[in-house]
């Protein structure tokens, strides 16, 4: 009896701790969620876990009415019950862009070590894995003392060791614990990895601080918050220079996704973008994610460049360059890196709050000012371009950043000036409308070519302006469109079969060079390979051998010469390759009166279940979006479910034709009047759009959510039933 007393004695303990239990700033997995968990409170019958947003000001943030919570050893489902500080629908961030709220849950039960939050019930809503509520002694092999992502305190704030709950990251790989002794403070650390052991010592420090290293006697201090230090040297700190920027090669991007788990539906990839600034060809790749999250790709490159790596909680833009690894951590707001492009793409990350010409409030203001005199809109930039100089100059007291990061950053302040500057007749051209239409005149004032007296002849000229290519690749369209170099070019339509471009891109060109006192340069080499590349993509030609020599003849920079003919020979083995691809077929839309349309187009596929995308070329979720479902196609292309891809004149039938050869399925193109009858019947309100047919071709849903490829499977499985 009172063994039995003793025992629910220790219950009633328990329950009472966790009851009164407060965990600040809770460990988590995997996340998507747009910012961080900042505490959770096990309170009586009630789980709080707190939230903390800081976006841009007017986001639209959605609190979805079946949030919940997910007993990981259980699976067992606890839905929201209360929200504060936070309306359950939709919100719109202040103009602060910050966001505090709490969503209450019921009680967990006591045994539960790690909750999952889902923020409803959709797979494409926010998720948080592996969320440790009830740390006991021998849950986890490493004390929370030694977890989290450690940097040198030397100023160079690199990060050389992450131990987290399940695994650790060292030397750009993943470790698993083998074992923990602990000595007092002292820590020795074995892990393993492929067979290989590795052993790591750790002394605690005053402070928080902690000395690691994999020699006892040789150990460096490290801090879970960067500690600045402006005057730290950092060993071969060299800018990029002109010479050797180019180069035919690779890069590998690789990295780890902290927390990863597999109950994360659709996160079993990591999508790419990457742009070509000489041919603006978007290429997409994606990397598989290991069970233990790490991934690892090689890209082709030819100069240092940021690509967009598309993950859970939005798209980060990380720099990568040729012949070296860039190691990324993935982890929501923590992300950190590895490699040789460490320094770079850290100091860069640190640098993102100095952006006014991305603040939409500050370009709206100029916009508004380009109906006033151009001189005073051009000053405002220069002012502008100043202020963020200043405000990186200020950063630079206070913190180390590579001579790398200081150029491109400095590269692209100047670019931000120079690409607004330069888009004044633009902005005029869109306010005069708008004041027309609200029957409020403005003044005439004519832009002469001394407006761009302020555009220095090293801009023109120099290889390093690619490492902000989108920025670059604006200013020479900015500049050859602007009408004080054009105006002498209108009259000139006539081709010269002989040479590269027409009679009236050159005269723009020449009046570009005598404005300049300039006879050759980087930028004139650049804007005539990127003319001569659209041919790829406007289109299906291939250039002979003798047309690559004239085209290499007009272009005098030794590389990008070089380049016209990788590109050529590179859409060669395209065209072959693709002549041997499979699996779409191409259809004509019958005449038929609008109400009948769709059964025309739909008729063929009576009998299957039909997911309809509307989509275009130039649409950039459109692409990514139809790369996720190809494993979906795969697994099943022997049942009854066609794959249907509908777009619209806007999309150029050349690239349309380019690009649907690695899209499987049914194709339509369909004309402007046949689109935009199916707006009206699907409530197309932008794309990708999608919808639903059942095997009778009805229209069983006009405007789906996107869903992973689970849930579509599911859907189309629930169909093909009935």
């Amino acid at each position: 009896m009172k063994k039995q007393l003793l025992i629910l004695l220790v219950v009633i303990f328990s329950q009472s701790v966790i009851a009164q239990k407060i965990i600040e700033n809770p460990e988590y997995g995997l996340s998507s969620f747009p910012g961080v968990i900042t505490k959770i409170e096990l309170v009586d019958t009630t789980t709080v876990l707190h939230f903390h947003i800081k976006k841009r000001s007017g986001r639209r943030i959605t609190i979805p009415r079946k949030s919940y919570i997910e007993e990981v050893d259980s699976g067992n489902k606890l839905f929201m019950t209360k929200a504060v500080g936070v309306e359950i629908g939709s919100n719109t961030l202040p103009v602060s862009g910050e966001l505090v709220y709490a969503l209450h849950f019921p009680k967990l039960r006591a045994s539960v070590k790690t909750i999952d939050f889902r923020g409803g019930i959709n797979d494409s809503h926010w998720a948080v894995y592996d969320i440790i509520v009830n740390e006991e002694s021998d849950a986890f092999v490493l004390p929370k003392i030694l977890r989290g992502n450690w940097m040198l305190i030397d100023g160079s704030n690199r990060w050389d060791y992450g131990f987290y709950n399940k695994n650790a990251i060292i030397n750009r790989g993943v470790w698993n614990y083998k074992s923990v002794k602990v000595k007092g403070e002292k820590y020795t650390i074995t892990l393993e990895r492929n067979g290989n052991l590795k052993t790591v010592y750790a002394k605690l420090n005053k402070n928080g601080q902690v000395n690691f290293g994999i020699e006892p006697k040789l150990l460096k201090t490290y801090s879970l918050e960067k500690v600045y230090n402006p005057n730290y040297k950092l060993e071969n700190d060299t800018p990029y220079e002109a010479a050797s920027l180019f180069q035919l090669d690779s890069a590998t991007y690789a990295g780890v996704v902290k927390g990863y788990t597999n109950r994360a539906k659709g996160v079993k990839d990591i999508p790419i973008i990457m742009q070509d600034c000489f041919t603006l060809k978007r290429d997409h790749y994606k990397v598989r994610i290991a069970d233990d999250g790490s991934f690892s790709i090689k890209l082709p490159v030819s100069y240092p460049q940021n690509i967009i790596v598309v993950l859970p909680y939005g798209n980060e833009k990380v720099y990568v360059e040729p012949g070296k690894e860039t190691f990324h951590l993935v982890d929501g707001n923590n992300t950190l890196f590895m490699g040789d492009c460490a320094m770079l793409n850290s100091g860069l990350r640190d640098m993102e709050s100095i952006d006014s010409f991305g603040n939409r409030e500050i370009m709206m203001e100029l916009v508004e000012m380009s109906v006033g005199n151009p001189d005073d809109y051009k000053k405002a930039c220069f002012e502008l371009r100043d202020k963020e100089n200043n405000a990186l100059k200020e950063l630079n007291k206070k913190q180390f950043f590579s001579r790398k990061a200081l150029q491109i950053k400095k590269i692209g302040i100047e670019f931000s000036m120079i690409t607004t500057v330069l888009a004044y007749e633009r902005y005029r051209k869109y306010m005069k409308a708008k004041m027309d239409k609200d029957k409020i005149g403005i003044k005439d004032f004519k832009v002469e070519a001394s407006f761009y007296n302020f555009i220095s002849k090293e801009v023109l000229d120099n290889r390093l302006m690619v490492l902000e290519p989108l920025q670059f690749t604006s200013f020479t369209r900015n500049l050859t469109s602007a009408y004080a170099f054009r105006n002498k070019a209108e009259n000139y339509t006539e081709d010269n079969p002989k040479a590269l471009f027409g009679k009236s891109d050159s005269v723009i060109e020449n009046n570009i060079k005598e404005f300049f006192g300039m006879t050759e340069g980087f930028a004139f080499d650049y804007i005539r390979l990127h003319r001569a590349t659209k041919i790829f993509t406007d289109s299906l030609k291939i250039y002979t051998n003798l047309e690559v020599k004239n085209i290499q003849q007009e272009i005098k920079d030794p590389f990008l010469s070089k380049y016209i003919e990788v590109v050529n020979n590179k859409a060669k083995e395209i065209a072959e390759a693709n002549k041997l691809k499979k699996g779409y077929h191409i259809n004509v839309v019958k005449k038929a009166k609008d109400e009948d349309l769709v059964d025309a187009m739909l008729k063929k596929f009576k009998g299957k279940v039909v997911y309809i995308d509307f989509w275009a070329t130039w649409c950039g979720a459109c692409i990514p979006a139809i790369n996720r479902i190809r494993p979906l196609k795969e697994e099943m292309k022997n049942e009854d479910v066609v794959f249907l891809y509908i777009t619209n004149q806007t999309t150029p039938e050349v690239q349309w034709k380019k690009l649907i050869v690695d899209i499987k399925g049914e194709h339509y193109r369909v004309s402007k009047d046949e689109w935009n009858y199916l707006e009206q019947k699907f409530n197309i309100r932008g794309i990708p759009h999608y919808a639903l047919v059942n095997k009778q071709g009805e229209i069983v849903n006009p405007k789906m959510e996107h869903n992973s490829n689970a849930t579509l499977k599911a859907i189309f499985k629930t169909e093909m039933q009935k």
